[in-house]
């Protein structure tokens, strides 16, 4: 099924993006969250899970108030099916992880730290560099702090080798020893 979006605006003033669908590539996350930091669109909390038959269902709470992007006529879509400069210099920040197996190995990463745009492209661009993709992820902003958690796979959802779970915790731990 090819991919399609559609967005709502909330009372409280942010935008409601839901995205549906197979994506060929396994960076469309990362391309979605770097486009959206590009514009100075902050993800504000959501949630994305890909199905066995590897179609994305993923909604995500969107805050424009420091973009000048007209959120109804963003393409959504393109912007993940596009790779864009991650938005900034610099790495992200977190103050704490923790990471475990699931019983599908599965790699589980809860993270904390302070809220920054770009955030996500960044840190999900780095974990691609370690042949590990997200297959689930929760976000949440409370208080200008993030409380993620995501879950990777490796290629093709395959269950990553042990390394990646040091490869995982080494990046991780630079991240915090980055403030």
């Amino acid at each position: 099924m090819t991919p399609r979006s559609s967005l709502s605006h909330l009372a409280n003033g942010s935008y409601e993006l839901s995205i549906y669908g197979f994506f060929p590539h396994p960076h469309w996350m990362v391309f979605l969250f770097s486009g959206l930091a590009d514009s100075k669109v902050s993800v504000l909390s959501g949630k994305a899970i890909q199905d066995s038959t590897r179609r994305w269902d993923a909604t995500f709470r969107l805050d424009f108030k420091h973009s000048d992007a007209t959120p109804e006529y963003m393409d959504y879509v393109a912007l993940a099916q596009t790779k864009s400069l991650l938005s900034g210099t610099g790495m992200p920040k977190l103050t704490a992880f923790r990471l475990a197996r699931k019983r599908d190995e599965g790699i589980e990463v809860h993270l904390e730290g302070p809220d920054q745009v770009g955030f996500l492209g960044k840190l999900l661009s780095q974990a691609s560099l370690l042949a590990l993709f997200p297959v689930e992820m929760e976000v949440n902003t409370v208080s200008s702090h993030i409380q993620d958690r995501i879950v990777f796979r490796g290629f093709g959802g395959l269950a990553p080798d042990a390394h990646a779970d040091v490869a995982l915790k080494n990046l991780l731990n630079n991240l915090v020893e980055a403030r």
